[in-house]
C-alpha cells in the first residue's frame, strides 16, 4: 500500500484505536482527556493530502476510499468540529456524568463520520453512514433525562425510516449496474423511485422540511458537546450523501424546482418558528433546519440547471463548511455561557456576536462569502431576481433568529457543576477562529473572495441583517403572546401538534420494541465491552481489506 492509502486508513481508524481504551479499567479515563487527538489524522488528510483514491479489495467486498474536493470540505469541517467538541467535552462533563461512556459513543461516531467523508463508493458510504446514525443515539440519551429519552425515541424512529429508504435505494442502484463508485454512478438507470428514496433517506438526516422533527427534539436534549457535533457535522453527512447522488443524477428540472420550493419553505418556516422559542439550543436547532433548507434549494438548482451544477455543488460545500463551524461554536457557546464568569463573559459575548453575524451573512464574515457564492448559482437559474430576493429574505429571517438567540442566551440559566474552564475556552475558541478564517481560505473560487468586498455586495449583505434585527422586538412580543395563550397562536400550535401526533402514534409501538434495549445502554460494564469489541472488529476489517489491497 502507498503512503497515501495508509494516511486515509489512519484518518478513519484513529478514533477506533482510541475506542480500545475503554477495554481496560485503568486506561478508560484517558479517553475523555485525549479524545481530541483522534481527529488529528483526519485534519492532516483534509489539509495536506493530495486528491486520489484506492481500493481495499477482497472477494466478498471491495471498498473504495479517497479524497476529492467535495469530500475534502466535509472532512475538514468534520475534523475541526469533532476536535473542538472533544476538547470542550473534557471540561464540560464532570466525573459523575460518566464521561468515558459518552466519549465511547463520541469516538465511534467520529470514526464513522470520517469514513463516510472519505468513502468513494455508495455502499461504503452507506455502511459508515448507518454506523454513525445509530451510534449517535448514545450521545442523545446520555444524561438519562426524560426529555433525552423522548428525543432518542424520535431519533431512532426517524433513522430507521431513513436507513430503510437508503438501503432500498442502494439496492436499486446495485441491481441496475455493478458500478457503485461515485465516479461512475448511474442514478438514472435505477429509476425515479431510487432518487425519491435517496431524497427521503438523506433528507431525514439533514433535516429536510417535513422530516425535521427529530432534529428539533434531539439538539436541545443532548449534552452541549453532542449538540455541537449533531448540528455541526452529523447532519452534514446526510447532505454530503445527497450531493454525491445529485452530482451523478441526470438533469431533472421538475424534481429540482420542487427541492428549491421545499428548501425555501423550510428556511422561512424554521426561522420564524425558531424565533418564538425560549430555549437557546432549541432556537439553534431550528436555525440549522433553516440553513439546511437553503442548501437544499442550491442542490435543487444543481438538478434543474445542469450548466450550474458544478458551481452549485461548490457553493453548497462552502455553505456547509461555514455553517458547521459557526453553528458548532454557537452550540458550545450555550454551555460556555453557563460556566464563564467575570471578564470572560465580555470575551464570550463578543465571540457569540461575531458568530451570529456570520451566520446571518453580515459583511466581512464567511456568511457574506457564502451569499456571494449562492448568488452566482441563482444567477445561472431562471428567474434569478426572484430566487435572489428569496435568498436575501431568508438571510433576514436568519438575522431575526440570531438576534433572538442573543437575547435569549443573555437570560439563559442552567445547572452549573464544576467545569474545567481552560478546556471550555480551547474547544470554543478553536471553532470561533476556524469560523472566521477557514471559509475565506478554503473558498474554491478566488473571485468570490474579491467580489464579497465590492460596495454592492457589502450593501446586499448588510440590509438583510438590519431588517432581521429590526424585527426582533416583534418576534419577542409574539413569543410572549404564545406563552400567555394568545388564541391564534394557540390554534396554530394545536394544529401542528395534531399533525405530528398522528405520525408519532403510528410508529410508537415499533419504536418501543426497538428501544427495549435502552436500559442496557446504562450498564457501563456491558457498554464498554461492546464498544471496545466494535472498535476491534472495525480495525480487523480494515486490516483484512488492506492485505487484499489491489491498486490505487
Amino acid at each position: 500500500m502507498t503512503e497515501h492509502a495508509w494516511a486515509l486508513l489512519l484518518a478513519v481508524a484513529a478514533p477506533w484505536v482510541a475506542l480500545l481504551l475503554l477495554a481496560g479499567r485503568r486506561t478508560r479515563g484517558y479517553l475523555p482527556r485525549w479524545g481530541a487527538l483522534a481527529a488529528v489524522p483526519a485534519l492532516g488528510v483534509a489539509l495536506w493530502l493530495p486528491d486520489g483514491a484506492f481500493t481495499l479489495g477482497h472477494p466478498l467486498y471491495a471498498a473504495r476510499f479517497g479524497i476529492d474536493p467535495l469530500g475534502r470540505a466535509f472532512l475538514l469541517l468534520a475534523a475541526l468540529v469533532w476536535a473542538a467538541a472533544a476538547l470542550f467535552a473534557r471540561g464540560w462533563l464532570p466525573p459523575g456524568a460518566r464521561p468515558a461512556r459518552f466519549m465511547g459513543f463520541f469516538v465511534l461516531c467520529m470514526g464513522a463520520n470520517f469514513g463516510l467523508a472519505l468513502a468513494q463508493d455508495l455502499l461504503t458510504f452507506y455502511v459508515f453512514f448507518a454506523l454513525m446514525s445509530f451510534a449517535a443515539y448514545g450521545l442523545i440519551v446520555h444524561d438519562g433525562r426524560r426529555a433525552s429519552r423522548q428525543a432518542g425515541r424520535m431519533y431512532v424512529l426517524m433513522m430507521v425510516l431513513g436507513e430503510a429508504c437508503l438501503f432500498t435505494a442502494v439496492a436499486l442502484v446495485a441491481l441496475r449496474g455493478p458500478a457503485l463508485a461515485f465516479s461512475g454512478l448511474d442514478v438514472a438507470a435505477a429509476g425515479p423511485v431510487a432518487l425519491l428514496l435517496f431524497v427521503l433517506g438523506f433528507g431525514i438526516k439533514f433535516g429536510l422540511f417535513g422530516a425535521h422533527r427529530w432534529l428539533a427534539l434531539a439538539h436541545p436534549a443532548a449534552p452541549v458537546p453532542a449538540s455541537a457535533v449533531l448540528s455541526g457535522t452529523m447532519i452534514k453527512a446526510g447532505l454530503l450523501g445527497w450531493l454525491r447522488v445529485a452530482d451523478a443524477a441526470p438533469a431533472l428540472e421538475t424534481v429540482g424546482w420542487v427541492l428549491v420550493a421545499v428548501g425555501f419553505a423550510g428556511a422561512f418556516y424554521a426561522a420564524l418558528v425558531g424565533a418564538l422559542r425560549e430555549d437557546p439550543k432549541a432556537l439553534l436547532a431550528y436555525s440549522s433546519i433553516s440553513q439546511m433548507g437553503l442548501i437544499t434549494a442550491l442542490s435543487g438548482v444543481a438538478l434543474a440547471v445542469p450548466e450550474a451544477r458544478a458551481v452549485a455543488l461548490a457553493a453548497a460545500a462552502l455553505f456547509a463548511l461555514h455553517h458547521a463551524l459557526a453553528k458548532g461554536a454557537l452550540f458550545l457557546s450555550v454551555g460556555h455561557a453557563v460556566a464563564v464568569a467575570g471578564g470572560g463573559r465580555m470575551l464570550l459575548g463578543l465571540g457569540v456576536l461575531f458568530l451570529a453575524l456570520a451566520l446571518a451573512g453580515a459583511p466581512g464574515t464567511g456568511g457574506a462569502l457564502v451569499k456571494v457564492a449562492a448568488t452566482e448559482v441563482l444567477d445561472r437559474a431562471p428567474h434569478p431576481q426572484l430566487l435572489g430576493g428569496a435568498f436575501s429574505l431568508a438571510s433576514a429571517a436568519t438575522a431575526l433568529l440570531m438576534t433572538r438567540f442573543l437575547i435569549v442566551l443573555r437570560a439563559y440559566r442552567a445547572p452549573n457543576p464544576a467545569r474545567e474552564a481552560r478546556a471550555l475556552w480551547w474547544g470554543w475558541g478553536v471553532l470561533v477562529v476556524a469560523a472566521a478564517a477557514v471559509p475565506w481560505w478554503w473558498a474554491p473560487e478566488a473571485q468570490w473572495r474579491a467580489q464579497a468586498w465590492r460596495p454592492a455586495e457589502l450593501w446586499g449583505a448588510a440590509w438583510p441583517v438590519l431588517l432581521g434585527a429590526a424585527g426582533a422586538p416583534l418576534a419577542a412580543r409574539m413569543a410572549r403572546m404564545a406563552r400567555g395563550g394568545w388564541r391564534p397562536l394557540r390554534a396554530i400550535a394545536a394544529l401542528a401538534r395534531a399533525a405530528s401526533r398522528g405520525l408519532a402514534t403510528r410508529f410508537a409501538s415499533a419504536a418501543r420494541r426497538v428501544l427495549r434495549v435502552e436500559p442496557l445502554l446504562h450498564e457501563w460494564r456491558l457498554v464498554g465491552k461492546l464498544l471496545a469489541a466494535i472498535g476491534a472488529t472495525l480495525l480487523v476489517l480494515l486490516w483484512w481489506g488492506a492485505n487484499g489491497y489491489h491498486g490505487t
